[in-house]
């Protein structure tokens, strides 16, 4: 049997016929206080090389070179199934590859560096995982600018967002009440809880006085300046003014050359029997005054118009430098029904168009007059006459709309 040599330079023992006879182990018979951590030696019973994890006299440990019990083999099944999962890798964890590129070098690359860019979403939505929407914090009441996610057919089925107010509605009768996919920085669909820009104007006093809380149709004794109001009902704002009082809500805005604007009014409290003046609601629109809406420069649009006893009209109205312009009446209105209940003023350079119309569609044109005065206020102009059927009466407004054009869209 060869023992070790004597110089440091050389750190094998030789060949043993056993793995029991290797120098050190117990019951060995070679037992040499030279033996080494690293040292090696040969059995020629199993044909492998063994080096020395520990050396100690009697109780030495030999480590099969050739086998190393935590590698992973190419041939052997099972190994990275036994493996403890990582369940949620991030982007920094290490994956070991095989380089094609660098003659199958080994190396290690980020998760994050993988070609499909990323390592697993637990939060994302799949296409075929059941109850993952169901499981999302659900919101129970929508606004217009609500965002869906889309696959659009037109454009190969990319991933795009929609508003819910740009949802095309099944089963409506029209889409042209829609709000628009873009809409104008003035609009207001009135869906935000906040009449944040508008303003009270009331005519009886000729001063601006405040928009308050607090309305109800049965109250047929209040004597109050201001307009009362109410938000939040499916993206209405309701109105209410003191008996005799008459009153706009209002705000100033930039007129461009041409500008369509398009508003939708109706009672929303009605008396069975029409009185004069009992109930009035329309569009207005005005120049300035010294800050103050001008009475002797404007155009108003009234889809609904108490103008004789049991009479319910719609109106046009204006008034250049104090000079009556237009006054034009339609009766083709539905007295128990509103069938009239949109109104468009649509100015064309200094032509001012009017428009009444109903939610099918159709359309009443109203005349048109042209105006020299600059406007600047817009707004809804309204007045109830009567205070006890039941109470004090109540219009409304679903939406205000703004569009820069010289054509009459619908």
């Amino acid at each position: 049997m060869a023992t070790k040599s004597p110089t440091a330079c050389h750190s094998h023992w030789g060949n043993f016929a056993a793995t029991s006879d290797l120098p050190n182990v117990s019951g060995s018979s070679t037992q040499d206080s030279a033996v080494e951590v690293g040292d090696r030696a040969y059995v020629t019973g199993t044909s492998k090389t063994y080096q020395c994890t520990v050396a100690t006299l009697g109780s030495a440990t030999w480590t099969d070179m050739e086998d190393d019990v935590d590698a992973i083999h190419d041939d052997e099944t099972g190994e990275i199934n036994a493996l403890s999962q990582k369940l949620y890798p991030t982007a920094s964890d290490l994956m070991l590859i095989e380089d094609v590129a660098d003659s199958n070098a080994k190396k290690s690359i980020t998760c994050g560096d993988l070609p499909t860019g990323a390592a697993t979403d637990p939060t994302a939505i799949h296409d075929n995982v059941a109850a993952e929407i169901s499981a999302i914090t659900q919101k129970t009441t929508t606004v217009l600018d609500d965002l869906i996610v889309i696959e659009d057919s037109e454009a190969s089925n990319a991933k795009k967002s929609m508003k819910l107010g740009s949802y095309p509605r099944k089963g409506s009768v029209s889409n042209l009440w829609y709000p628009p996919a873009s809409p104008h920085s003035d609009d207001d669909e009135f869906d935000s809880g906040s009449l944040s820009g508008w303003s009270a104007w009331n005519y009886t006093t000729a001063a601006y006085e405040s928009l308050v809380t607090g309305l109800d149709a049965y109250d047929g004794t209040y004597s109050g300046d201001d307009i009362r109001y109410s938000l939040g009902r499916d993206s209405w704002v309701l109105l209410q003014g003191a008996d005799g009082v008459t009153l706009q809500m209002e705000k100033t805005i930039t007129f461009p050359t041409n500008l369509l604007i398009l508003a939708r009014m109706k009672f929303n409290q009605y008396y069975y029997a029409m009185t004069v003046l009992d109930r009035i609601i329309g569009l207005r629109i005005q120049a300035d005054s010294s800050g103050d809406p001008d009475i002797d420069n404007e155009v108003s649009v009234y889809v609904n118009y108490g103008y004789a006893t049991g009479n319910v009209q719609c109106r046009m109205h204006t008034t250049d430098g104090g000079v009556v312009g237009v006054d034009n009446y339609t009766t083709d209105v539905d007295q128990q029904g509103q069938a009239l209940e949109y109104a468009a003023i649509h100015k064309v350079g200094t032509t001012y168009h009017g428009w009444i119309g109903t939610a099918s569609g159709n359309w009443i044109y109203m005349g048109n007059d042209v105006l020299t005065a600059t406007m600047s206020h817009v707004g809804f102009q309204f007045r109830i006459d009567t205070n006890n059927r039941p109470g004090l009466g109540v219009v409304g407004v679903d939406f205000i709309r703004f569009l820069e054009t010289d054509n009459f869209l619908f």
